[in-house]
């Protein structure tokens, strides 16, 4: 077969576009893999808080239910993500394996060894915890760090693509990988932390909502009304709480952006101007809304208020 026969044109996505399609599904699946992580990382937290108050280890218990359900459909957006992105953008997806491909066998390992404490901590949640509620919080913690991990291996192939650190032009290999993600690039760190915190901002969200979808549609009385009230508390409380936070990782992230990639940063700031302005008024809106809940939300009966 002539060489010639083997160059292919590229593949364009109908409608969409490629870039369009590919950030479809990214960000249906960011959403749910976002909400996930955090719930993930928050379970064993609550479990732990819940030797003390038995409120907090049943909260903990409906956050891993909702994960153990929700995972596949995260997964499924992920797998379309990937395939979309290997037969749209075959040259980007040979370029970043062959980069990153210390990252991906890392990545590959830690991601099944999750699978597997987190898959345990929920389907032996009675019978460890009646042999030791510790050793079932150590298996939740332990599938905690290792989707914390796993995000972090993400973020430092992000920021070195966005970033690279020095050595980016040399080959491919184990030493680049920790030379340019771990050690010189400057957004590895605050990008990690402005991720981290936006999951825990949007997991207590969610638990506020929850909670007041409950007393909504529900309309419990007693210690479910109790329950749910106190959950919705708690989810407004700390993620408000985080939220202004938030703006201060944002900025260390955009000045290292600006510090080590001028010209990306002037890009973000410029020419997609309408994007950052979406995103403000989104951020006002939270803090608009936070901030007329708590003097008309109602007070928790039986319960300490937040």
């Amino acid at each position: 077969m002539p060489e010639s026969d083997l160059l292919l044109p590229p593949t364009q996505f109908p409608i969409l576009g490629n870039s369009g399609a590919v950030g479809l599904f990214s960000l249906l699946h960011i959403a749910l893999a976002g909400l996930t992580a955090g719930f993930i990382v928050l379970a064993p937290a609550l479990e732990y808080l819940g030797i003390k108050d038995p409120f907090y280890t049943r909260l903990g218990r409906s956050l891993v239910r909702f994960v153990a359900v929700v995972f596949s459909v995260s997964a499924v957006f992920a797998v379309v993500m990937v395939e979309l992105f290997i037969g749209l953008f075959p040259v980007s997806t040979v370029y970043i394996f062959q980069r990153f491909k210390p990252v991906v066998y890392i990545g590959a390992v830690v991601f099944l060894l999750h699978i597997w404490f987190f898959y345990t901590y929920w389907y032996r949640w009675e019978k460890t915890r009646a042999k030791s509620i510790r050793r079932h919080i150590a298996l939740g913690a332990a599938a905690a760090v290792l989707i914390l991990m796993w995000g972090a291996l993400l973020d430092g192939i992000g920021s070195s693509m966005l970033t690279p650190g020095e050595g980016d032009m040399g080959g491919p290999g184990r030493s680049d990988f920790i030379r340019l993600t771990f050690l010189t690039n400057p957004t590895w760190a605050p990008l990690m932390l402005h991720r981290f915190l936006g999951v825990l901002i949007i997991s207590f969200y969610a638990i506020a909502l929850y909670g007041g979808l409950q007393l909504l549609w529900r309309k419990p009385k007693g210690e479910e009304e109790a329950y749910y009230t106190r959950v919705m508390h708690l989810g407004m409380v700390i993620g408000t709480g985080l939220l202004l936070i938030q703006p201060i990782a944002g900025m260390l992230y955009s000045f290292q952006i600006g510090r080590a990639n001028p010209r990306a940063y002037e890009r973000i700031l410029f020419e997609l101007e309408w994007l950052l302005r979406i995103q403000f008024l989104l951020i006002g809106l939270l803090f608009y809304l936070s901030n007329h809940f708590f003097p008309r939300s109602p007070p928790i009966p039986g319960a300490p208020a937040f």
